[in-house]
């Protein structure tokens, strides 16, 4: 097993230090995930209640107030890079009320605004100016990455402020994404360390994060979905109709077309989503799931079997995330959709694709799509209604 240490901050930018915890996976539960897009995902931890204190330098739970929207970090015991951050969004309590855990999601998941943007501009921006622009406006505490983390679209893709006016971060981010580049390549919102915005192309780099062989003890899930491909695709949007716009599938098919509904978008915007849409299901939608452990005999989460780099050294597993890139075999490459690390059961679980769902991944993207729709944000194109 092993040790962590969860240290607790008041909400950002203040970020005063509330206390630290000293944490043992023998002891209680430790998880996180991560997703694309957003990038951390949820933190899930449940707290000692024998109140003892364990180590020098580090407080007793009844000792901390721990409070929604805390900022959080975890790190190994001693070590000094961030496993995961966010924010506190559900609070368990036990024996005489006292906090027994807690959920708290990454920023690029719960942690954006909802403040409308009020600032009207006829400049026109690419899609990348724009969102790093509205970031610092609508947000106190997310930050914009360097220049490569935060890569500009730029492209085809074209906008002004009064084309955004009244949406938030979200509804922003969203539309940014879809559209991508304006010629088919879609990009990726994530939030990682220190509350940094990520802008990157959805697309595999020239050279795949991991390159695995077929691995029959690792791979516990494999579904190929062809009912949603498409050869080509046309948009209605509050402008009119943009398309049809064709493709070659991955697979022979078939001619099939599709008839999509884009809220209220630009001409640009609208061209740019069926474009990237198009690309998205020229391919089957895979549902894919890899699950590591600790070999017989082991006994503490370092000793995790993991994905392997390009020349066959093993990753380290904790730091496989979401919106990184994997070959398996003959197949791929393909972008890692979701990852959990389970420090209890000492397992890793990778996933590829959309088509598996169990049921809390069911329940989360109708949780997702529902709070979309309840901000007025289409939950395909990132338009508005």
């Amino acid at each position: 097993m092993a040790s962590f240490t969860l240290t607790l901050y008041s909400k950002l930018p203040e970020k005063a230090p509330v206390g630290r915890l000293l944490l043992d996976s023998n002891r209680t539960q430790i998880s996180w995930e991560t997703i694309d897009p957003g990038g951390f995902s949820s933190l899930t931890v449940g707290l000692p209640t024998d109140g003892s204190r364990v180590s020098p330098g580090y407080l007793p739970v009844h000792e901390i107030d721990i409070q929604a929207q805390q900022h959080v970090e975890l790190r190994f015991s001693g070590g000094v890079r961030i496993l995961w951050e966010g924010q506190i969004a559900e609070l368990d309590r036990g024996l005489n009320g006292m906090v027994s855990g807690f959920v708290a999601d990454g920023y690029g998941v719960g942690g954006f605004d909802d403040r409308p943007l009020e600032i009207a501009g006829s400049t026109a921006m690419t899609n990348g100016q724009l969102l790093a622009y509205c970031l610092p406006v609508l947000s106190d505490y997310l930050r914009v990455g360097n220049s490569q983390q935060f890569v500009d679209p730029g492209g085809d893709t074209s906008h002004t402020l009064n084309d955004f006016a009244g949406k938030n971060l979200e509804q922003i981010s969203t539309q940014v994404m879809n559209e991508g580049d304006g010629r088919g390549t879609a990009y990726r919102v994530r939030v990682w360390e220190n509350a940094t915005v990520f802008l990157q192309p959805y697309a595999p780099p020239d050279v795949m994060d991991y390159v695995i062989p077929w691995d029959n003890d690792a791979i516990t899930q494999w579904k190929e979905n062809y009912r949603d491909m498409r050869t080509s695709a046309r948009a209605t949007y509050s402008g009119g109709t943009v398309g049809p716009y064709t493709g070659v599938p991955l697979t022979a098919m078939r001619p099939r077309s599709v008839l999509l509904d884009g809220g209220t978008l630009t001409t640009a915007g609208a061209t740019s989503w069926v474009q990237v849409y198009l690309q998205d299901h020229l391919v089957p939608d895979y549902g894919i799931e890899l699950t590591y452990g600790v070999p017989d005999g082991a006994t503490d989460v370092r000793h995790m079997r993991s994905p392997t780099r390009p020349g066959g050294r093993p990753a380290i597993p904790w730091l496989v995330r979401a919106g990184q890139w994997i070959s398996i075999a003959a197949f791929g490459p393909f972008a890692i959709t979701r990852t959990s690390f389970d420090a209890d059961s000492q397992q890793l679980t990778v996933r590829i694709g959309s088509y598996w769902l169990d049921e809390v991944d069911l329940w989360r993207e109708m949780r997702t799509d529902q709070a979309k729709l309840r901000r007025r944000i289409h939950p395909v194109s990132g338009g508005t209604y």
